[in-house]
Formats: C-alpha cells, structure tokens, sequence
C-alpha cells in the first residue's frame, strides 16, 4: 500500500548501448517494463530519424498481416471443413518457441504474399468467366422471349402492352400500340434479302438503321437505367426488360442480388454509344448473341460444358487457397504479435541519439531506484546475446526536472487506478486518489443502485467474472 499511497522514487538514468547490441538490449528493456524513455530527438523529423526504414519494413509486413487476416476471414468456414481448429486464432500469445528475425519475416512473408494473391487473382478472374457465362446461358433462356416481343410475336406476356379500350380498332393497324415495331414485309421481299427476323445481339440489326442491343442488369438499378436511356435518346428507342428468377453474382457489390434481362431496339449509330455507355455506368453486362435459332441451341450447349468446366477449375483453385491458408493460420497471432513488437523496439530507438565518434546509442529514462540493478543486468543480458564486444553502460544522472509518477499496482487496484488516471495523474510525490477511490467508488456505486435484488445480480456476474477470469482474459474484444 506504501508504493500505491505515493509515487515510487524515481531515477534519472543514462545508457550508452552499442548499435549491434541495441536490439537486443531492447528486447530485454521491454521485458522488464521499468523504463520510460525521454525523446532526445525532438528537433528531429520523424523520417529523419536512424532507424525509420526498419519502422518502413516492419509497416509493410504489417500489411501483409492485415491481408492474410482478411483473407482467412472471409474463408474461415472453407478451413474448418479442412478439421483446423480457429479457436486459438483469438488467442494472444506472448512466449513463441523461435523467434523469426525481419529479415526471416520479410523473405516468408513475400512467398506467402505472392502465392496467395497470385491465387486470389486467378480466381478472382474464373469466378467473373463463370458469372459472365451464367448470365449468357440465362439471357438466353430470356432472349426468344424477349425478341417476340419487340418484334411483336409474343402474345399473353407479362410485357405484353394494354390492349386498347377501343375494341373495334383493326388488328392490322400499323399505327397501333400493339403493332410489331418492324413491319412484316411480303413473302417475295425475304425471299430476295435471306435476312433472318428472329436475331437479338449487341449490334445486330435487321435492317440498315435498326439495330438490337441485349444484356443483364442488377434489378435495383432498372428504373435509373430506364430513366437515362429515355433521355440519352429523347425517347428514340424500344426497351424490353424481364427478371431472372435466379439470383446471381453481382462483381460490383461483392454478393448475390436479382438481376434481369433485357433488349434494346434503337435507330442509329449516335443512339448505340449513348445507349452503350449508360449500359456501363450502370453497370450492365452486354453480350453477342447468334442470329439464328439453331445457333443459339449450340451455344447453350456449349454454355453449359463450359460451365462444368469452370466449377471443376474453381474448386480446384479454392482447395489451393486453402492449402495456402493452413500454412498461415497456426503463426498469424504469433507474428502479429513478433511485428508489433519490432515496431516499439525501432521507435523506442528513434528516441535515442547516436554518437558518430564511440559508434554508441546514447539514452536517457526514468526507472524506480530498486529497479536500477534490474536495468543493469537487462544490459549485460543484451551485450551476451548479441554478442558484442563492448558492454553497454549505465550511470545515474541528476535529475534537473520533475520525475514522472509511477504506481504499482495489481489486478485489482489496476481498474480502479486506471479510472483515477481518466480524470488526471496525480504529480510526483503527491497522494493518489486511487487509493481512497478504492473505497469509495464501491460505496457510492452501492447507494445509486439501492436495490437488493439488482446488488445480488452484480454479485453473481462478478463472481462469475472471477471464476472465469482466465477464459475471458484471452478472448478478442475487436479493439
């Protein structure tokens, strides 16, 4: 209680550390967690600092950590189907059996970076082919339909327009709503031009100045896409549009949404581009269809060859990914941890200033006075892991400013510290409230909630907090 009434005596201390030992002399610092630096390169930029390109490197497998995690995310249940056990993926580490150095890190990681995103990108590439023949095979289920309708063959469609109230009109009437938007012509004149009527594609046209454009839209954004066409063309086309019962991949949303088909009657090259790129902003998917009938069979059928063949090769290519994963899983949480702890060693020396003539690190910080001997065998400790020649040298120095505060504390005065310290710290030497606040907080929490049932509540979570302190501790709280 003596250490947490006040703070503990503190003292100024200097360190000469030599470069090939400053890493691992660091390492030990850390362990030890008595030490607080002072930044004696204040008047230094940050990118002009010794050791800023190993903070670089350490960034960029940072990086790479980042992605293998957003990766094993998205493909969690693929790896459990494979029997790997996720739970201790959560789980901090602290202690590793073989600690990897940065340059170690740097060459596993650039393999394993470069075969998972050269996997990724292949199928990235096969899953959009599989998508883009998923929708032909169903544009062109919707195709015949469709094109019977803008040439005025479909009877009793969904797409079919009101018939008018005037029953007397005549049904050969070329002025009519319902008449077909090309005119049959007589039987001699196709005979002479052996041109089919029944064609629907991206570019195809049945005459010199009518020509067809068709394709699949995601079904949210058919309304916009109609509203565009009619005033890109001053209402200078003929659009036919149905849904697609089956949900299909959208590229741009990353999921399954509805989509539907469509076919576009237009006059004109000008109407083409401007029909073209609104299809693009909107991002619709248009495709060549054959002319003929018997075509458009052969097509389907090779449609769905090759769509047996996709779902082999991307299965082929999920396995390898996942193959790619197990490799990473086991060691994500251990080299996470190995990264972070790099990075404070390489700020933590930008902190110190470097003598060009002893060829040393020159430091400087505040430890506890029963700490110094703790310091100083963390040096040797240091010295004989690296391997260096020189000793490293600790000499105390006097101290001109105040000391920084340091409280001791335990589990259970640690949340009762940290809560003080939200309002303030207090000075050096001065009473800590967090001692009184220990009492009190309690109490006063108790007279706010005055009730005995809601105390017996409280008592029973916390006791339950208690019991199960080491289950909960190594849980991820996504912070």
């Amino acid at each position: 209680m003596g250490t947490l009434f006040r703070s503990e005596p503190m003292q100024l201390v200097q360190l000469f550390i030599q470069v090939e030992a400053a890493h691992a002399t660091m390492e030990e610092l850390g362990k030890l967690g008595v030490l607080q630096f002072k930044d004696l390169c204040a008047d230094v930029h940050a990118f002009q600092r010794n050791f800023v390109n190993e903070i670089k490197r350490c960034s960029a497998l940072e990086q790479k950590i980042i992605y293998f995690e957003e990766v094993l995310a998205k493909e969690i249940e693929a790896i459990e189907a494979q029997g790997f056990d996720h739970s201790h993926l959560t789980t901090p580490m602290t202690e590793f059996d073989k600690s990897m150095t940065l340059d170690e890190m740097e060459a596993k990681f650039g393999e394993l970076h470069q075969e998972l995103t050269e996997v990724n990108s292949r199928l990235q590439i096969l899953e959009k082919h599989h998508v883009e023949l998923i929708e032909l095979k169903h544009l062109l289920n919707k195709d015949a339909i469709l094109f019977e309708q803008v040439m005025g063959g479909a009877e009793g469609t969904s797409f079919d327009w009101p018939a008018d109230e005037d029953e007397d009109e005549p049904k050969d009437d070329p002025y009519s709503i319902n008449a077909p938007l090309v005119p049959k012509r007589p039987v001699q004149m196709e005979a002479k031009k052996k041109q089919p009527v029944s064609s629907v594609g991206v570019g195809r046209s049945i005459d010199k100045t009518i020509g067809f454009l068709s394709g699949v839209l995601p079904d949210e954004t058919y309304f916009s896409f109609e509203r565009l066409l009619w005033r890109a063309t001053r209402g200078n086309l003929y659009l036919r549009y149905t849904e697609i019962e089956t949900k299909l991949y959208d590229a741009k949303s990353g999921g399954v949404v509805e989509k539907g088909a469509f076919v576009i009657c237009y006059q004109g090259e000008l109407a083409k581009s401007k029909i073209v790129r609104v299809c693009n902003a909107l991002g619709a998917n248009m495709y060549t269809l054959p002319d003929s009938p018997k075509a458009r069979r052969l097509l389907g059928y090779d449609i769905d060859v090759k769509l047996r063949d996709h779902e082999q090769v991307v299965n082929r290519t999920k396995q390898l990914r996942t193959r790619a994963l197990l490799q990473i899983a086991p060691f994500i949480v251990a080299w996470k941890h190995t990264i972070l702890k790099e990075m404070g060693i390489y700020h933590t020396l930008n902190k110190f200033n470097y003598d060009i003539g002893r060829q040393c690190l020159i430091a400087e910080g505040w430890c506890p006075r029963d700490c110094t001997n703790a310091v100083a065998n963390a040096l040797s400790v240091g010295c004989e892991r690296s391997k260096a020649a020189v000793p490293s040298i600790l000499t105390l120095r006097e101290a001109r400013e105040d000391p920084p505060t340091f409280f001791r504390t335990n589990k259970f005065t640690s949340s009762f510290q940290g809560l003080v310290d939200a309002y303030g710290i207090a000075g050096y030497g001065e009473v800590n409230p967090a001692v009184f606040a220990i009492v009190t907080f309690p109490f006063l929490f108790a007279v706010m909630f005055g009730d005995v049932g809601h105390g017996f509540i409280m008592l029973v979570v916390s006791a339950l907090f208690c019991i199960f302190e080491d289950k909960l501790s190594k849980m991820k709280l996504n912070e």
